[in-house]
């Protein structure tokens, strides 16, 4: 789920979030930037470029989950000390 906002000129606005982000700000992580790489991808050391509207310009795994280092809210470190959340 993303959510939307509705300007007074009729344009939708969309806010995407990273897992971390989602759950903080909602309780649950609703997927927004999972999907945007592969599990492959992860497990190479590669990730997907996002903006997320709360960590700003990151980057996520797989699963949307922010693996960046200079993460505004460091997701990044948290992530990496716990080896990818697992």
């Amino acid at each position: 789920m993303t959510v939307g906002f509705t300007l007074k000129l009729g344009k939708r606005v969309v806010a995407d979030f990273c897992a971390q982000c989602s759950i903080d700000n909602f309780g649950e992580d609703f997927g927004d930037m999972a999907g945007v790489s592969t599990k492959a991808d992860t497990h190479a050391g590669m990730f997907a470029k996002a903006l997320c509207e709360d960590c700003g310009l990151i980057q996520v795994d797989h699963e949307g989950r922010c693996v960046s280092l200079d993460c505004l809210k460091r997701h990044g470190l948290q992530y990496w000390q716990n080896k990818g959340g697992k």
